[in-house]
């Protein structure tokens, strides 16, 4: 009985220390996932949008979508290659959610040289050409399958398409949990340049991807930040709805 016992204690050290090789290997780049978002003109809708659902629309509409990946730190550094476009526009988009969640906090951490989506240890937001002629800004991360937890996130703004800059204060600074309160969500206007997009509108909507938090498609979520479509002289996407609120309060809390 005790030769049994001994030979099962080995067998059950050597399979411990056998699978020692096999969990570093979730570690390594092979381990690693890129995904993408795309932005694209609301004027040429890719996907269509759908119907029905919650009593509750507009900027009150509950809706949002996360898919269970999330930043490890709550501090999160990233960089900007304006290329002559306005910098402060995109500063103003990351202290947007900044405001929404005491559970993450977007640092700024000056220009950057960067011009290309790749894995370099910095997140950076810059303007370029895109992968995809009609897209607006497209935003790459690379995650963790082994653990779900982002490694890196960069947003290219499309360098030919005109862009302009709609500073209307805020952002808005909420307070407490997510409420259906109309008058926490109103925009101050929604007109801008009429022929260009705004750099804090695009940016705020992609800076929701860096959280994780879906693309949108369905009508009723047009008046949402994180609605998958862009437009002209739009600039409601500057702050944030209630749904929007409610996807960032369910990954990092209030």
């Amino acid at each position: 009985m005790k030769r049994i016992w001994l030979v099962s204690l080995i067998v059950i050290i050597a399979l411990i220390f056998t699978s020692i090789p096999a969990m570093a290997a979730s570690q390594n780049s092979d381990d690693i996932i890129k995904l993408k978002f795309i932005q694209y003109p609301k004027h040429e809708a890719a996907k269509p949008a759908g119907g029905g659902g919650p009593a509750l629309t507009g900027t009150l509409c509950p809706d949002y979508k996360y898919q269970g990946i999330h930043w490890a730190t709550s501090e999160v550094r990233y960089y900007v290659n304006a290329s002559g476009e306005n910098e402060q526009g995109i500063k103003d988009s990351f202290a947007t959610w900044n405001a929404a969640s005491t559970g993450i906090n977007f640092k700024y951490e000056g220009s950057s040289g960067v011009q290309e989506a790749a894995r370099d240890n910095k997140n950076v937001v810059y303007w370029g050409p895109v992968e995809y002629s009609n897209a607006i800004a497209v935003t790459y991360f690379w995650y963790s399958r082994a653990t779900k937890q982002i490694v890196e996130v960069d947003t290219v703004m499309n360098v030919s398409l005109p862009w302009a800059y709609e500073d209307v204060g805020g952002p808005e600074y909420l307070s407490g949990d997510a409420r259906p309160i109309a008058s926490r969500y109103e925009d101050p206007t929604d007109e801008s340049d009429p022929d260009s997009y705004d750099v804090r509108n695009i940016m705020t909507h992609e800076a929701g991807h860096w959280i994780l938090l879906n693309d949108l498609y369905n009508s009723r979520d047009s008046k949402l930040t994180m609605y998958g479509y862009g437009d002209y002289g739009e600039i409601s996407k500057d702050t944030l709805g209630y749904g929007d609120e409610l996807g960032i309060e369910r990954v990092y809390g209030p």
